[in-house]
């Protein structure tokens, strides 16, 4: 099976760069989903990010954001963990 490609808008930041992302992962229970940048504006070339989403329940999930520069590994921008309070 060929793999699909899904592309995402476009994300803004505070900092001023902006991220188009494709999915890259989709757990087999759909409960972990990963975004690789398909490009990045206002930033230098080469780096990289991945966006993060794990459903942790049907009330909470974790997003994690990571940055890396050319060459490098992933490392940990942020994480954040969002919490349906009743």
């Amino acid at each position: 099976m060929a793999r699909q490609w899904i592309r995402s808008g476009g994300q803004f930041h505070i900092e001023g760069f902006v991220n188009q992302y494709v999915m890259d992962y989709l757990a087999p229970d759909g409960k972990t989903i990963v975004f690789n940048s398909e490009s990045i504006e206002n930033i230098p070339a080469g780096w990289r990010a991945r966006e993060s989403y794990q459903v942790i329940n049907p009330d909470e999930f974790i997003e994690t954001f990571e940055l890396a520069p050319p060459g490098k590994d992933f490392e940990l921008y942020v994480r954040s963990q969002f919490k349906c309070i009743p």
